[in-house]
């Protein structure tokens, strides 16, 4: 039975919803208590800094939230490239090789 292009679709949809984007180690890094507690900081500080809210605060406050944000960059940065790699290897595996 020949399959339309909507059934095949929804068949890709299914399987790159399920197929994780980082490694396990990383994954299970990026989930860790402590990690996330920075992340929000790390992003807390972030969109204060672009959005100009502490223009009125003291300068070594300004300064904590410039230190935050460069290591919010950095690691955003280094989540991105794991995540281009890992899709690299997972891609030519045969993990999405689908036949009858």
């Amino acid at each position: 039975m020949k399959k339309t292009i909507l059934q095949r679709i929804i068949i890709g949809v299914k399987l790159g919803w399920k197929t994780p984007s980082l490694p396990a180690t990383v994954e299970k890094f990026h989930l860790n208590p402590i990690v996330r507690i920075l992340r929000v900081i790390c992003g807390f500080c972030t969109v204060s800094l672009l959005s100009g809210r502490l223009k009125e605060l003291p300068t070594f406050i300004t300064f904590i939230a410039i230190f935050f944000t460069t290591i919010h960059f950095i690691y955003f940065i280094y989540i991105s490239i794991i995540k281009f790699k890992y899709a690299k290897k997972i891609l030519r595996s045969d993990k999405f090789d689908i036949k009858n």
